[in-house]
């Protein structure tokens, strides 16, 4: 899913979930049993409470906590709640350039067949490899039983008959089923120029299938939409390129991130973001009937965590607002309206969705500066405007 962290948690919109269940009389039990398959299932609908979304931005965050210890806190600065500010200017952050960044936009072919892979369920694996079909392997050259580490790839995505191995490799793998090892003898042709070391030599590969895209999957996932591979390939990147294309403001963003650097920490800024991390994750923790620690391990996490969270929200904050006034933009009501309904899933019409009512909840569920978070969301579509697309 993707930045790391969705901050403030929408622990609102899961504890009406929860109140739900409990006035359905469900038992308290059953609800603490599925607290981790709830939490889950979070991650993937975009529900999560400060989750790590991608690896690129776990990696941008854990260089953070790195460089904590050389960071001072300051003396306070009040800055309102959505109102912007210079914190460049103010010595707490070195801003990157933020116009023009690069985003990628293109789909690749790995990214399509991983894509294409994640569909493939047990069941529709009855039928052997054919050509045309998207295989995920791992494989293995070796000389006189002694492998070659240039030639050893795991998690490699082939497209059998589409050339682009070595003469014999993709045929070698033709009519092979899932779990399925073999060894293949190829003979590199005489001109190789990737490494020449290997022109004309013999080379025994083995090749374990993991999982395949073939027709059954394609009848299965396209709903015969699509007649051949080939044509749900096209369709499928298209969607691919267009969902890129929608959330390029957040992967900006996080370049932008990564490319700045976080000086030192407003002191009652940052503590605010810790004390709304620990008291929605020992709300969560109390609904649940367990502890803020087993909540936390259920994601993968430790209380370090909730530092970690809070410091990457106020960089994020601190980031929107120094180009919030220097681009003179300003939260709009309209923005900050539509920013907390999204957040807490109210629908146009909905008698309770008044901005006041709304800001309450969001404060009272999900985080104390809820202007900010718009800010940050705001400040994000412009850089995503403004990116360049690659």
């Amino acid at each position: 899913m993707p930045d790391w962290l969705i901050f403030p948690p929408c622990y609102g919109m899961m504890k009406k979930v929860l109140i739900k269940a409990e006035k359905e009389e469900t038992m308290k039990k059953q609800v603490k049993n599925i607290l981790i398959g709830v939490v889950a299932a979070a991650v993937f609908v975009g529900l999560g409470i400060f989750l790590y979304r991608d690896q690129k931005a776990h990696e941008t965050a854990k260089e953070a906590q790195k460089q904590q210890k050389e960071i001072v806190k300051k003396e306070e600065v009040e800055v309102a709640d959505g109102e912007s500010y210079d914190y460049e200017k103010a010595g707490f952050i070195e801003l990157a350039d933020y116009e023009k960044i690069p985003v990628e936009i293109t789909v690749g072919e790995e990214v399509l067949y991983e894509e294409m892979i994640s569909h493939v369920k047990k069941d529709y694996l009855s039928t052997p490899v054919e050509s045309g079909d998207v295989v995920l392997v791992d494989y293995s050259g070796s000389q006189d039983q002694v492998v070659l580490p240039d030639l050893a790839q795991s998690d490699a995505y082939v497209k059998v008959g589409q050339g682009e191995y070595v003469d014999g490799f993709e045929d070698g793998m033709l009519g092979m089923k899932k779990g399925e090892t073999r060894e293949i003898n190829v003979t590199f042709p005489e001109d190789y120029q990737v490494d020449p070391s290997l022109a004309g030599e013999n080379v025994v590969f083995s090749i374990t299938c993991k999982k395949y895209f073939n027709k059954q999957c394609l009848s299965h996932v396209a709903k015969g939409n699509y007649a051949t591979i080939p044509d749900y390939e096209g369709y499928l990147k298209e969607k691919l390129e267009k969902e890129n294309r929608e959330s390029k403001g957040e992967s900006a963003f996080e370049t932008l991130k990564e490319d700045s650097k976080l000086k030192t920490l407003p002191e009652s800024l940052y503590q605010m973001g810790v004390e709304d991390n620990d008291q929605s994750y020992s709300a969560m923790a109390d609904l649940y009937g367990t502890s803020k620690e087993e909540v936390l391990e259920s994601l993968g996490m430790d209380t370090n965590a909730i530092a970690d969270m809070a410091q990457d929200w106020t960089f994020e904050i601190m980031l929107a607002k120094t180009i919030a006034i220097r681009e003179n933009l300003t939260l709009t009501d309209e923005f900050y309206k539509n920013f907390l309904m999204e957040e807490l899933e109210y629908q146009e019409g909905d008698a309770e969705a008044t901005v006041e009512n709304m800001e309450k909840e969001y404060q009272d569920g999900s985080g104390s500066r809820p202007k900010d978070d718009a800010l940050v969301e705001m400040v994000k579509e412009y850089v995503g405007e403004h990116s360049e697309e690659i």
